[in-house]
């Protein structure tokens, strides 16, 4: 079973011990529910401290560090079906691609984003970086007044010492806690 928008009660075990399932309750009708399986997967995305801590196995420190990725939507700045990276003075690379067919998508920025896992909105800091990246490289340069619209998301990282946030690792992890199995 894959359940969005339902948040874990707790872990339903066996009679030696192990992950057999969860309950969880229902977002709509508050309801709670039990799902079974040999595997428990935590796919919570930048929450998998936070339910990790909560209701699975807590651990001493965070393994995650969360950074924020801003995007901007503006008129499209060209008329052909091809995306651009752009190579940022900071040496960062931002993406320029068509979108809705009227349009180009730029992004996205690093923000290292220390509150707990939320909605979340480009600053208009982040919104003045893109416009000024995407003006060294195209013909029409475009201000923050030229955004359609803007949206962000927060990304788990693993944790690493880089100061930079651009400079973490984008790969992934599984990890198999055995105590459980």
């Amino acid at each position: 079973a894959c359940v969005n928008y339902a948040r874990v009660v707790r872990l339903l075990r066996s009679d030696n011990g192990r992950i057999a399932g969860v309950v969880f309750r229902d977002a709509e009708s508050g309801r709670e529910i039990e799902a079974t399986g040999r595997v428990v997967v935590n796919a919570t995305g930048p929450w998998v401290d936070q339910f990790r801590k909560r209701v699975a196995a807590p651990r001493a420190a965070a393994d995650l560090r969360l950074i924020k990725g801003s995007h901007i939507v503006v008129p499209a700045l060209f008329d052909h079906p091809y995306a651009y990276l752009l190579q940022a003075p900071d040496r960062r690379v931002v993406f320029a691609f068509p979108y809705e067919e009227r349009y180009t998508l730029i992004g996205t920025t690093d923000v290292e984003h220390r509150d707990a896992p939320g909605p979340v909105s480009a600053s208009a800091g982040e919104i003045a970086y893109l416009c000024e990246v995407a003006s060294r490289s195209f013909a029409r340069p475009i201000a923050p007044a030229d955004v359609v619209w803007s949206f962000a998301g927060i990304r788990p990282l693993q944790k690493e010492e880089s100061a930079d946030p651009s400079g973490i690792s984008r790969d992934y992890r599984m990890e198999l806690d055995r105590r459980y199995r």
